[in-house]
């Protein structure tokens, strides 16, 4: 008889399945896809008959809890349901999930092991891309890649404090490159309201105009604030208090770079948007960095979290 469990998707943010585990350890992982029905009573047979034919099976929840026996209502279900997301988020973080864990029970820290994968390892490929804001990033298919015993990082299923320790210092990077990224939009955009005119004056002689740029500023300052905060932390060796000070920064600077971005291309009019204006590439460049490594939404839980009394 298999649990309901939460694990982690590639954007950071939590996904529910069901999971049913084999009774013998260093069991074949696989990934139980129901995407018609939910996560219903069939369904749910399926991953217990597989779990005690000795596979650990896990089925992602798409649909959020809702289930049916009802065509008409299935029907509904995957008028619904965003196929691209489900694949790219909840499946593939199914699949990480059961790739990653080593030993110990689920939601266990102890369990999963860090590897250091050389980039010419012999059934390594990598699908290189460019992302919305002009970066770089690739999808890692790994098959039968065999490693030494010299690749484990660390201590075997201790991994977990260390890649943990890795995000917090690439968000405490990220924070600074937005502040940065902030700065250069107020400032073009300063110099737009300056030389831009309508009805024979420069438009940031408007007052609505005004209370925008100043909003940008404070949110500027109080970024910088936050971005100082976590560099700060980000080589703390206590744990949770690095993770509270970079998960803060995060979320705030996420939100104060949706306003500044929005601002500035709302201001700039329509070529706000354009590709020849560096203001829409500062705008993508800041979209990015807040979905990297957990959004605003995802920091903002984690630091309500840390104010909660330990049960």
């Amino acid at each position: 008889m298999g649990t309901k469990i939460a694990f982690k998707r590639p954007d950071g943010k939590d996904a529910a399945g069901y999971l049913a585990k084999a009774g013998r350890a260093k069991a074949p992982g696989v990934v139980v896809i129901q995407e018609w029905w939910g996560v219903n009573q069939q369904i749910r047979g399926v991953a217990d008959r597989l779990a005690t034919a000795g596979y650990i099976a896990l089925v992602p929840d798409l649909f959020r809890g809702k289930s049916t026996v009802e065509a008409e209502e299935a029907h509904h279900l995957m008028t619904g349901l965003n196929f691209g997301d489900a694949a790219s988020q909840d499946v593939r973080g199914a699949v990480q999930f059961l790739k990653t864990r080593s030993s110990g029970k689920v939601g266990d820290r102890d369990g999963i092991s860090l590897f250091l994968v050389p980039r010419d390892a012999k059934g390594l490929t990598a699908a290189a891309y460019p992302t919305q804001s002009g970066a770089r990033a690739a999808d890692l298919q790994l098959e039968n890649v065999t490693l030494g015993a010299d690749a484990l990082i660390g201590a075997p299923s201790k991994g977990w404090a260390l890649i943990e320790r890795a995000v917090d210092r690439a968000n405490a990077a990220l924070c600074a490159e937005a502040v940065g990224i902030i700065n250069a939009l107020n400032q073009q955009t300063l110099n737009y309201l300056k030389t831009r005119k309508q009805f024979g004056v420069a438009i940031g002689t408007f007052q609505a105009l005004k209370h925008k740029m100043a909003d940008m500023l404070i949110a500027a300052e109080q970024s910088r604030s936050m971005a100082i905060i976590a560099a700060v932390h980000a080589d703390s060796h206590d744990a949770a208090e690095r993770h509270r000070a970079v998960s803060a920064a995060k979320a705030y600077i996420g939100q104060a770079g949706r306003l500044v971005g929005q601002h500035a291309v709302q201001m700039h009019g329509g070529m706000g948007v354009v590709d020849e204006l560096i203001v829409s590439h500062y705008f993508k460049r800041l979209t990015m960095i807040d979905l990297s490594f957990g959004d605003a939404d995802y920091h903002l839980a984690s630091f309500s979290d840390t104010l909660l009394p330990a049960s």
